[in-house]
């Protein structure tokens, strides 16, 4: 599903609403390349006044009203200021807010109690798009093709781990063969390699904090997988995702002695660098494997 109204027209900065969620504005190496790539293609993020967490990974385990009440709020705020389209790129943040935005318009007695609990009176009127979504427009999709400026030519494989497939009902993509992302490199110029199944697969999520073994072996399968493939570069859009494909390299190694460290690289990053943007925009040295020393030959 496109918005209209948030394709640019060829004269002018289209101008978003954008709901950047907690963990990107974290991690300047995703957050900055997602809007200086945008802005390449004509957007400009403006986020969203007074957003808060969307609360994360509460509301999906829980059927209270208050789990939800997080995201229900931000939805609310964004209507009371007359937004009517908001863009986000965290799979967590547009979980949730689909989610809610699903509840309120399909049932009216937990839509009643969301809007006692924050004191508004919210309907489902906001509209919530992911930046694949927007991505995959044919008009934008095209506007990448003309943008690059950089002939990277890497060997990639998208990883879209679980939070935007499932459930089915807001999902963005089919939950078994998604093919956003894969179209998105494509007209970046990447050669992108086939990472079925392992690129539904769930990272690991928060597992690292109850089950260290059992996610230390779940990363390496996922890394190993994509170097079996002769992939030189793992990309994803969910910030924890790539935390966790990119920080426990050092440990996985020191484990599995076949294993090759390989850089994890966000779907901004790829964009920015086929655009030719300066390597700054990346921030690199935000990794903890940093991918210029893995493919400094080809992004000069």
């Amino acid at each position: 599903m496109i918005f209209p109204s948030l394709i640019k027209e060829k004269t002018e900065m289209k101008r978003i609403y954008y709901f950047p969620g907690c963990t990107y504005l974290r991690f300047k190496s995703e957050d900055f390349s997602v809007r200086n790539a945008l802005k390449v293609l004509g957007f400009e993020l403006i986020d969203v006044p007074q957003w808060t967490c969307c609360g994360a990974l509460y509301p999906p385990t829980s059927n209270l009203v208050t789990g939800w009440a997080f995201s229900f709020r931000n939805l609310l705020n964004a209507s009371r200021r007359g937004i009517k389209e908001i863009l986000t790129t965290c799979p967590f943040c547009y979980r949730n807010l689909a989610l809610v935005n699903k509840i309120t318009r399909e049932k009216r007695e937990t839509c009643s109690a969301l809007n006692e609990l924050v004191e508004g009176e919210y309907t489902g009127d906001v509209e919530v798009l992911h930046l694949l979504q927007l991505l995959n427009d044919p008009r934008v999709l095209k506007s990448i093709e003309e943008n690059v400026k950089r002939d990277v030519n890497i060997k990639v494989v998208p990883f879209y781990g679980c939070a935007l497939l499932r459930p089915s009902e807001i999902a963005i993509d089919s939950p078994e063969r998604p093919v956003l992302m894969e179209k998105i490199l494509k007209a970046a110029r990447y050669e992108v390699l086939d990472f079925y199944p392992t690129k539904i697969e769930c990272c690991g999520n928060y597992l690292p904090i109850t089950g260290h073994k059992n996610f230390v072996r779940r990363i390496y399968r996922i890394l190993n997988h994509a170097n079996r493939l002769g992939a030189q570069a793992i990309v994803t859009i969910c910030t924890l995702c790539h935390y966790n494909l990119d920080a426990y390299q050092d440990e996985i190694q020191s484990t599995f002695k076949d294993f090759n460290k390989i850089p994890i690289l966000h779907l901004g990053q790829v964009l920015s660098l086929a655009f030719g943007l300066p390597i700054d925009v990346c921030h690199f040295s935000d990794h903890k494997v940093n991918p210029y020393h893995y493919l400094k030959e080809v992004i000069k």
